[in-house]
């Protein structure tokens, strides 16, 4: 899931072998993330912050060892618990352990020697990482990568389909057409403008709208770095080529680039594996 820490990663591999029956006979694979992330769980929900470099204060408020030394902590613990359920499984990460900037634009560091000493089996254990091997160590040299004004596009422009929706939704017999209304063509009497007036429709419109405008002059100017799909099918087949990937899954991973690559939404099937 998007966002997600070491912290939930690891709580994701608990709560897997809590709900399923882990043997000799199955192959668990998984992809560590950068340290500066942080986890919880409120209201029912992951609440996954995603990485903490997107608000430099944030990071400025953090312990870099402290990060560091509790992810240590969860591999070690992976590490442990799936070699005692002697099953297949394999360790990849996204950047490198030690790197606190996933981006890579920062050279951040601390005094984690010590720690690396205690922890050195299990991170070694981590066979290799999609940062050097599929992006050269610069996420910016990637081919496939998506300026993420478009998907913010994609997003503004349903909120304002769903004004819509909702007016029509919401609309009583004397009520003017949505187009009529936002036209100010209307001449309905003041006790429907009001009744009107309390959804705030107009408002969010105009705000939205705004937002949308504004987005018009920065398009090319806001990359999203994070690995793509295809980006991801290209580190397994170059890492893992001891796994056979079918040619549906292929058509599928090159599916859902083309999504995206048009600048909307890709949904994952609701068959996927749930959460608490």
């Amino acid at each position: 899931m998007c966002g997600g820490g070491n912290q939930f990663i690891f709580s994701s591999l608990i709560e897997c072998l809590a709900k399923n029956k882990i043997d000799k006979d199955d192959t668990i694979i998984i992809m560590w993330t950068n340290v500066t992330r942080q986890d919880g769980y409120e209201n029912n929900v992951w609440s996954r912050n995603g990485n903490l470099y997107n608000n430099k204060k944030e990071v400025l408020l953090n312990d870099f060892r402290g990060m560091f030394l509790r992810d240590c902590i969860f591999i070690e613990a992976a590490k442990r618990l799936l070699d005692s359920l002697e099953c297949q499984y394999q360790f990849h990460s996204m950047v490198p352990i030690d790197q606190f900037d996933q981006y890579g634009f920062s050279n951040d560091t601390c005094d984690i020697l010590d720690i690396c000493k205690v922890y050195n089996e299990s991170l070694k254990s981590i066979k290799s990482n999609m940062y050097e091997i599929v992006a050269n160590c610069d996420w910016q040299s990637m081919p496939d990568k998506i300026d993420s004004i478009y998907f913010l596009h994609y997003s503004l422009s349903n909120q304002i389909k769903g004004i819509k929706d909702s007016y029509q939704n919401l609309a009583g017999a004397n009520w003017p057409s949505y187009d009529d209304y936002l036209s100010d063509n209307s001449n309905e009497p003041k006790h429907i403008s009001n009744e009107i007036n309390k959804f705030k429709f107009k408002d969010k419109y105009n705000t939205l709208t705004q937002q949308l405008y504004r987005l018009e002059s920065k398009k090319g100017k806001n990359l999203d770095l994070h690995p793509s799909p295809i980006t991801h099918l290209e580190y397994v087949q170059k890492v893992m080529p001891e796994f056979k990937i079918s040619s549906d899954t292929v058509n599928w991973v090159h599916s859902a680039q083309q999504t995206i690559n048009n600048g909307e939404f890709f949904y994952f099937d609701e068959y996927l594996a749930k959460r608490l």
